[in-house]
């Protein structure tokens, strides 16, 4: 029973002190891929830009290029951008954009005398606002994905006295 009840602790103080490593690492820091592109500001305005490595609660590594790698100390990382794409703002915009033209064409692809097309202006655009909606969220998914944008993944808090 002793025996069982130290291995218990023992056990317990290891994941104890796992837990408590993993508590001090900012967990933002932690979710980032690696060789994603980063830009990490420090507290004294210096600035670096790279491809993540590996974090741990006392620095952060980054491949600046293939021979270089650059350790940051976590204590002075002020921000942490990510290099995103604008895929989602695009798709969202295009698919807009094509609901509206797409129903305004197919109302008026209805209003003409082809013997091809819906038979209500209603139909028309419903089927028109269809295929905007197809087309115009893939063009601006495509598009959006040729703008880059760096998004904030981390921010220190406020250091007091400073």
């Amino acid at each position: 029973m002793p025996r069982t009840f130290f291995a218990a602790c023992l056990a317990l103080s290891f994941t104890a002190g796992a837990s408590a490593h993993a508590q001090s690492t900012p967990p933002s820091l932690l979710r980032l891929k690696p060789d994603q592109l980063i830009r990490v500001e420090s507290h004294e305005h210096s600035i670096w830009q790279g491809r993540y490595y590996t974090v741990s609660k006392d620095s952060l590594l980054l491949r600046a290029d293939s021979t270089r790698i650059s350790t940051i100390a976590t204590e002075s990382i002020y921000r942490v951008h990510e290099r995103t794409t604008q895929s989602k703002t695009g798709a969202l915009i295009g698919c807009a954009v094509g609901l509206t033209f797409g129903a305004m064409g197919g109302a008026g692809w209805a209003k003409s005398d082809s013997f091809i097309g819906p038979e209500s202006e209603s139909e028309g655009a419903v089927l028109g606002a269809f295929a905007g909606i197809l087309v115009g969220t893939g063009v601006g998914a495509l598009i959006g994905s040729a703008i880059p944008h760096w998004r904030l993944r981390y921010e220190a808090p406020s250091r007091k006295g400073t």
